[in-house]
């Protein structure tokens, strides 16, 4: 099994090399509009109901610190039997954004 978790060194590599993946915040929206890293914007309250609109491409979530993302990073492998997944270890704070 792939790691959970992307480095933001290997995201910011990807984004370098043109690798197609979709950045999705999952926080919700008064944290959004505090600050964010861009990407789509699915918060985590609804991403259940809205598991249709996620790509095939690797998808990254990221939230305030990381925990977040990586409970919905592992709810979604195992709910939809995919490995391209992973949440942005640290998150904003892992990004000093």
């Amino acid at each position: 099994m792939q790691s959970l978790e992307i480095s933001l060194t290997t995201l910011n590599q990807w984004q370098e090399d043109k690798t197609p993946f979709t950045l999705i915040d999952i926080r919700e929206e008064e944290e959004r509009q505090a600050s964010h890293m861009g990407g789509e914007w699915i918060p985590l309250s609804e991403l259940s109901s809205r598991v249709d609109e996620l790509p095939g491409s690797p998808i990254v979530f990221y939230c305030r610190s990381g925990a977040r993302s990586l409970r919905a990073t592992k709810h979604l492998r195992d709910a939809l039997q995919r490995e391209n997944i992973y949440s942005l270890a640290g998150g904003m704070l892992g990004a000093n954004v």
